[in-house]
């Protein structure tokens, strides 16, 4: 009982620290992203349209892929809001001079990291949401139809992303807790864009293709042409296997980040 009200002590410390001006502004210009660029492709779309007949068809292709286009933004802000809240989590600590405080109580560096994991997924998840409900509006009407069925299922989508990375980046931020960010943002490229990327056992192991499958399953398929190569390619997977696999991603992170951050000695600026 105490180790969860110190973790909720952590998690209501850290969203209540994060709601300020400048974080507060930062959040909303990474989720004006994905409705500025979806507002501009509907314009540009728009005026195609009412040139002439080659331009209409363009922009009818366009029209097409501006579901694809919106997921793909919106992965990018989770990912950029989870590189900020998340694998900074001992990094911040230290800097600011309050780990010791953290690392001599007892379950304080177990309450540290999954308080502070809960924060950066809750913080994430509201910066995705805000971009959602703002590309919902910005979206030209024909583009996206059933629009509040699809706004849920990418809350779904986004919610399981910041669950699942959130995870990942925070194990990254305990181990390479110098250099968290960038070994966070090439651990995003290298496992979690070009891996799936390969049609082999091994792209099962990422998260990204467990979440692109949940994405045609919810959504339908987004991406030009039409999915038969993907499936020939890549198979299909049952639902509860997508959400088996995420979440034991989820688990296995935390579990080796909680056992790294109780093990690990880090090194204070008084040591140093």
């Amino acid at each position: 009982m105490n180790m969860l009200l110190a973790i909720w002590a952590t998690f209501t410390f850290e969203l209540h620290r994060a709601f300020h001006i400048q974080r507060i502004l930062y959040g909303f210009v990474l989720a004006s992203f994905p409705p500025a660029i979806v507002l501009a492709l509907g314009w540009g779309m728009k005026l195609l349209s009412m040139r002439s007949r080659r331009d209409a068809e363009v922009s009818q292709a366009l029209s097409s892929a501006l579901p694809g286009v919106l997921i793909v933004l919106l992965a990018i802000v989770c990912l950029l809001a989870l590189l900020l809240w998340a694998t900074t989590n001992v990094n911040s600590e230290l800097e600011g001079k309050t780990w010791i405080f953290s690392a001599v109580r007892t379950n304080g560096r177990l309450s540290l990291f999954f308080g502070k994991y809960l924060a950066s997924v809750a913080l994430s998840f509201m910066v995705c949401q805000v971009a959602i409900v703002l590309s919902m509006l910005a979206m030209v009407p024909n583009a996206l139809p059933n629009r509040l069925q699809n706004g849920m299922a990418l809350s779904v989508l986004m919610l399981l992303s910041c669950c699942v990375y959130g995870a990942t980046l925070s194990l990254v931020g305990v181990i390479f807790y110098r250099r968290a960010m960038v070994i966070g943002a090439g651990y995003l490229i290298l496992v979690e864009l070009i891996l799936p990327n390969v049609p082999s056992l091994i792209c099962n192991f990422t998260a990204r293709r467990h979440l692109f499958d949940l994405a045609i399953r919810w959504i339908g398929w987004f991406l030009p042409g039409d999915d038969s190569i993907y499936r020939i390619q890549y198979g299909w997977h049952p639902l509860w296997v997508n959400l088996a696999a995420l979440a034991a991603i989820t688990a296995a992170a935390l579990l080796l980040g909680g056992y790294w951050i109780r093990r690990k000695e880090y090194v204070t600026a008084e040591d140093a």
